[in-house]
């Protein structure tokens, strides 16, 4: 009110985001019939996961990732006969990881995993995979930085 002092400007910690992901783009040269447009893979302690994410600040051993599938919502969103496939996973933040080493061991083990939990010869039938990590992202301020795998 008038004649009160103003507040004293209250001081802010540094921003430091609570978590990132890894983005995964992956062009297949076969489609999946059974294969729903939005799918979740969660680890056997999604909790674990997560804590590891969040808590922790580390990639966890067990990681949940979703999967966006358009080819079975729109068979135009890619050439006939195929696919493309985005991956998210959630990993920690940019910092004390090195991203350039760990995300494709991250990527290889993911892709290898959708491949035993629903995306049948998926490995053998990827014909082009980029991706995107929390380091990426901090660099260029963007999503759309990617980077060959």
């Amino acid at each position: 009110m008038l004649g009160q002092s103003p507040e004293v400007a209250r001081k802010r910690k540094p921003y430091r985001p609570s978590s990132g992901c890894v983005l995964l783009y992956v062009g297949v040269d076969k489609t999946w019939e059974d294969a729903t447009t939005h799918q979740f893979f969660l680890p056997p302690s999604l909790e674990g996961s997560l804590q590891e994410v969040f808590n922790q600040r580390r990639i966890p051993a067990k990681s949940s990732f979703y999967v966006f599938n358009p080819v079975a919502l729109d068979e135009t969103a890619a050439p006939q006969g195929q696919s493309v496939l985005y991956f998210l996973i959630p990993v920690p933040d940019a910092e004390g990881v090195d991203w350039d080493q760990e995300s494709e061991a991250l990527a290889e083990r993911i892709l290898e995993e959708a491949e035993q939990r629903g995306f049948r010869d998926f490995v053998q039938r990827s014909s082009g995979k980029r991706y995107v990590h929390p380091l990426t992202q901090s660099e260029t301020g963007s999503m759309g930085a990617v980077a060959l795998v």
